[in-house]
């Protein structure tokens, strides 16, 4: 009797030992991937801060344009300037928002 009981608890070690195994086993792999995916996010982050540092001047520019050109074109006698101005200011305007959902 002794024989058999100490067989099932045996049994029952291995297969707890093997459950074990199997875990440590999948949290390595957890682990790693763990590891790639927070490389990738920093990769990604440092490229959205690179990214908003270029297009910062980008905005400016296109916003200075605009409100000089919107001045300018208050002030222009001639049709052919606030025709070329009215160009500028739609022009300056799509780079705008280009460069805000850039930001996005």
């Amino acid at each position: 009797m002794i024989y058999i009981i100490s067989f099932v608890f045996i049994i029952i070690i291995l297969l707890i030992t093997r459950q074990l195994h199997l875990r440590s086993v999948q949290l390595k792999s957890l682990q790693q991937e763990h590891d790639t995916i927070r490389e990738r996010l920093d990769s990604l982050t440092s490229t959205v801060s690179e990214s908003k540092l270029l297009t910062e001047p980008l905005l400016q520019s296109a916003n200075t344009i605009h409100l000089y050109t919107a001045l300018l074109s208050e002030d222009s006698l001639s049709p052919a300037q606030k025709e070329l101005q009215q160009e500028i200011l739609q022009e300056s305007e799509h780079l705008l928002h280009i460069v805000k959902t850039s930001l996005l």
